[in-house]
């Protein structure tokens, strides 16, 4: 874990050198992935191991039409120097063995390649005048969110880098309100760190902010008051509980929150809970910038990716009805939005009024829209939208993007493949690659609970909320006294929306949703090819305005 080039600069920039040193002064004694966390966000080993301001390869086709890919130096010597070495071993050390008594392979090129990508988008923090040099190589760097690879990845064990989260969809109806909902201090900045709100946030004295009231429960567990009636803000907040109640205060009016104002020049901005989206979704919707002219995409819409834009018959251009500027909501929600000022959502629109910082988000349209699957000969495969009334798609998601990712098909070289310029039922697409339609079902995995531990993390990969923070009527729970299993259950009986509790051998906790998403590949007219795969999650939003910082996907990277 030496880095060169901070030993080299030692003697100049000794500060540099004693915090990467830090790193092992601190954890000595302590957990090994905990120094690996650490030296993943150090800068010295981002420049040492050159993926400092690495950029996916989606961001530089969308913005300089350059194919390449992410750097692939950590990636790889993360995995063969720091962790599991170029072969598979037994418990004891000895080399595994496949069936003709030959050494595994610890992980293939492909593994590179996906990890490759949960490491772009790292930069330095911002420059400060109390430290040694010029740049900021002392703090652990930040994520800059628009250079990070969006798309699934696979892990080394069979996975997804994402399995056993929870789906964001899943997250209950105001979420922010719920018991272990997490805010954490923006001091006297009104502009979220996680997300990206328009600068003018900031300084625009009549942008419309989700302020408190003095009555609100949420605002007298932020703010924290003595006895004196003064706030006393803390960095983080937890909910110890959930709230139902709000009174006149604005926050139960809406379906989710970014930044809420608790007094004067104090502000926090809710985190959400860990969660992934999956590639594929049923019943997709178009959603549209500012102006319809440019390029629109698919949206899943039980996510609040997408703000309302509301029309009158015959009106080309959108109004607004939002709580506070910035809301995004789910589908229906913007739906009903339109029909409190007797408007509709637009279907053809030229643009939606108001000045550009209050209508920087992706807006909803009624229209339906497609998600194709362009797969290439090895298997890859990426994601394509089609939407109905919308041609000009964004470039990460139209039919010549190369964001290609690995997915599990449900047999090993088992996928559509181009031969004599037909690709079965699906069509032929940039030579030798086969475009095919998608279909998303829901399979029940379960019928009983598991038998075992084992079982359950073998054949569950979605993760569920925890049932607790539901009303009490909401789930009954029974625990299995063999297992240390316990089920919960809606109606009485098993099914799909059935959640195991369970903590394996490393004590780590889950809470699993009984069912299994499949994608299934059809051809143009509605014919199945015979072919399907495993659903992919992924940590970040595909749609460029709802671009959030995800930590997470890092942390997950190295435990897979």
């Amino acid at each position: 874990m030496v880095v060169t080039n901070a030993v080299n600069d030692g003697t100049s920039y000794t500060e540099w050198f004693l915090a990467y040193y830090d790193i092992f002064v601190r954890n000595a004694f302590g957990n090994y992935r905990d120094i690996l966390r650490e030296i993943s966000h150090s800068p010295l080993m981002a420049e040492n191991l050159s993926f400092l301001q690495s950029r996916s390869a989606g961001y530089l086709w969308e913005r300089y039409t350059v194919k390449t890919q992410a750097d692939e130096n950590f990636a790889r010597e993360i995995m063969q120097l720091f962790t599991m070495g170029i072969n598979k071993l037994n418990m004891d050390g000895t080399l595994a063995l496949n069936d003709q008594g030959e050494a595994m392979l610890a992980y293939t090129n492909e593994d590179i390649e996906s990890f490759a990508r949960a490491w772009t988008g790292f930069d330095l923090q911002p420059r400060r005048s109390n430290i040694e040099g010029r740049d900021n190589r002392l703090d652990p760097m930040r994520i800059e969110a628009i250079w990070r690879d969006r798309f699934p990845k696979t892990d080394t064990i069979g996975g997804y880098i994402g399995d056993k989260y929870q789906k964001c969809q899943d997250l209950p109806l105001k979420a922010f309100l719920k018991q272990g909902a997490t805010y954490r201090f923006l001091g006297n900045s009104p502009l979220p760190e996680l997300m990206s709100d328009p600068s003018e946030f900031a300084t625009v004295e009549t942008i419309k902010r989700v302020r408190l009231a003095q009555s609100s429960s949420l605002r007298s567990l932020l703010c924290n008051a003595d006895s004196n009636d003064n706030c006393n803000f803390q960095n983080t907040v937890t909910l110890p509980s959930s709230i139902n109640i709000c009174g006149d205060s604005p926050e139960c009016d809406v379906g989710m929150i970014r930044v809420v104002q608790v007094a004067n020049n104090a502000y926090y901005e809710y985190v959400q809970e860990p969660c992934v989206n999956y590639a594929f979704y049923p019943n997709a919707k178009t959603i549209v910038p500012k102006y319809s002219r440019d390029p629109a995409m698919c949206a899943n819409p039980a996510l609040p990716d997408a703000a309302e834009a509301c029309c009158q018959t015959f009106k080309t251009r959108a109004d607004r009805n939002s709580r506070f500027d910035g809301e995004r909501m789910i589908f229906e929600s913007a739906k009903e939005r339109c029909g409190e000022i007797s408007q509709e959502l637009c279907e053809i629109f030229d643009q939606v009024n108001g000045p550009r910082y209050e209508t920087s988000m992706h807006f909803w349209t009624p229209d339906e829209c497609d998600l194709l699957v362009k797969v290439k000969k090895d298997g890859a495969v990426t994601i394509v939208h089609k939407s109905a009334d919308y041609n000009n798609v964004v470039l990460h998601v139209n039919e010549s993007n190369e964001n290609f990712f690995r997915v599990l098909w449900k047999k090993s070289n088992a996928w559509p493949k181009a031969s004599n310029n037909k690709c079965g039922v699906c069509a032929v697409t940039s030579g030798d690659q086969c475009l095919c339609n998608t279909v998303v079902r829901e399979h029940q995995v379960f019928n009983e609970a598991p038998r075992s531990i084992e079982e359950a993390l073998s054949s569950l990969s979605i993760g569920a909320p925890n049932p607790n923070i539901y009303a009490a009527s909401s789930f009954t729970s029974e625990t299995d006294p063999n297992t240390g299993i316990t089920t919960y259950l809606k109606s009485g009986s098993v099914n799909k929306d059935t959640v195991f509790e369970l903590i394996d051998d490393k004590g780590r906790h889950y809470f699993l949703k009984n069912i299994r998403e499949t994608v299934y590949v059809y051809g143009s007219e509605g014919q199945y090819s015979g072919f399907f795969f495993r659903n992919a999650p992924h940590f970040m939003s595909l749609v460029p305005s709802e671009t959030t910082v995800r930590y997470v996907c890092t942390a997950k990277s190295i435990d897979s």
